[in-house]
């Protein structure tokens, strides 16, 4: 018989995630500000050094965090922070924005409450033959002598 999930378990497994999330966020903030206070370039082509000390600061906390501290919750958000080292050599190695998301969400102006005006209108209807039984597309009254329940 499976075990019964309760909702202390839950709520920890939720926390686990949350703090793990928080660490990823916190590590791609400081990874940001790194970048900001070495002024690194993005721009230049070839190898720059500067753009692969980021990932390593991330990494490194991250695995030294996860390694050498007692208290779970700060190995679980040392373990964000080297995920977000990872997420940022991946960024380096194939020059692309892992975290972009959806056009929506990648800062276009397209909103996601606007309706898709791509799609062509459908036209106008019209019987070309004249065989269908009704007129027009307007919906008929019923009248209950008409109307018979079987």
């Amino acid at each position: 018989m499976p075990k019964a999930t309760n909702s202390k378990a839950i709520m920890g497994e939720v926390k686990n995630l949350a703090v793990v999330a928080t660490g990823f966020v916190v590590g791609s903030m400081g990874g940001s500000a790194l970048d900001r206070a070495l002024k690194v370039d993005t721009g230049l082509p070839g190898i720059n050094a500067k753009r692969f000390i980021k990932p390593a600061v991330q990494l490194g906390a991250g695995i030294i965090g996860a390694t050498k501290l007692k208290n779970t919750d700060l190995k679980l958000l040392a373990s964000g922070v080297g995920a977000s080292g990872v997420v940022s050599a991946v960024q380096i190695a194939t020059k692309k924005n892992l975290l972009a998301g959806a056009p929506a969400l990648a800062g276009n102006a397209m909103s996601v409450y606007e309706p898709i005006t791509a799609l062509p209108e459908l036209p106008d209807f019209t019987d070309p033959d004249g065989d269908l039984p009704m007129d027009t597309m307007e919906p008929e009254i019923i009248v209950e002598e008409e109307f018979e329940i079987l």
